[in-house]
């Protein structure tokens, strides 16, 4: 089983984290907002999905979250970058929060 860091705690990354978690990895979703941090800790999913909730109880110690990068990034084998993209009124998508991500 890998150890996985997931950056974006919304639709996207917080499903595929519970379904990575259930199937055995270990999973550290990184998020920028502290409350949705706190809550998701609590098991308290930000938004509905069926059965997210008992996922995220089911899966208990393999899923963790945090605000803080050097929490999830550093241990990591692998990382999915799954924060939100902005879309422009002409039905097109920016790159939104991903634009100062750098690779190394």
């Amino acid at each position: 089983m890998k150890n996985v860091a997931i950056v974006g705690a919304g639709y996207v990354g917080l499903t595929t984290g519970a379904a990575l978690a259930y199937i055995g990895h270990r999973v550290t979703v990184l998020d920028v907002d502290e409350a949705k941090v706190e809550g998701l800790r609590k098991g308290i999913p930000p938004f509905f999905e069926p059965h997210l909730g008992e996922m995220l109880r089911l899966v208990g110690e393999r899923m963790g979250f945090t605000t803080r990068y050097g929490e999830a990034i550093p241990q990591a084998e692998v990382v999915f970058l799954t924060a939100a993209k902005v879309p422009l009124n002409l039905g097109k998508v920016t790159q939104g929060r991903l634009c100062g991500c750098k690779l190394f």
